[in-house]
């Protein structure tokens, strides 16, 4: 497993096709990469479904109340959506940890290792199958989220 160069990690330009605050926020979940082992491919899959999901923007959702208590880069309207990767606020119910792109990360990558063979299934299908969601719209987004995390590592 590639472990990602803290001098790419700590970088301050924007990562490929990436603004400041997505690259910012692409960083986040790079910690988490890191800190449970998940790889370029686990990076690939989440880097996607953040991407398909909030553009990469930590997303705070006026139905969510205590969510705005925490930084955030925008307002989101989808039912209790919020954070990166749009959790459901009624499910993932630590709304700090949702919030919190690194912990949100984790939060992440321990549903995607519940996926069956996620490390060998393509990076669009595992986003998907990990949001458990029934769009095909993932897929979109593989090949930019292979461009930044390859920046990265």
């Amino acid at each position: 497993m590639k472990v990602i160069s803290f001098l790419n990690f700590i970088g301050d330009s924007n990562l490929p096709g990436l603004d400041a605050v997505q690259s910012h926020n692409a960083r986040k979940i790079f910690i988490a990469v890191n800190s449970v082992g998940v790889g370029t491919h686990g990076c690939e899959v989440a880097i996607t479904a953040g991407l398909t999901e909030s553009n990469l923007n930590n997303l705070a959702n006026n139905n969510v109340p205590e969510s705005l208590k925490y930084a955030h880069d925008g307002l989101g309207s989808d039912h209790d959506r919020i954070g990166i990767f749009q959790f459901r606020a009624a499910i993932h119910k630590d709304i700090k940890a949702d919030m919190n792109p690194t912990a949100a990360a984790k939060i992440f990558f321990k549903e995607l290792k519940r996926v069956k063979n996620w490390e060998n299934i393509d990076v669009g299908t595992a986003a998907q199958k990990t949001q458990r969601s029934s769009s095909s719209s993932y897929q979109k987004q593989t090949s930019k989220a292979v461009e930044v995390c390859a920046a990265i590592a």
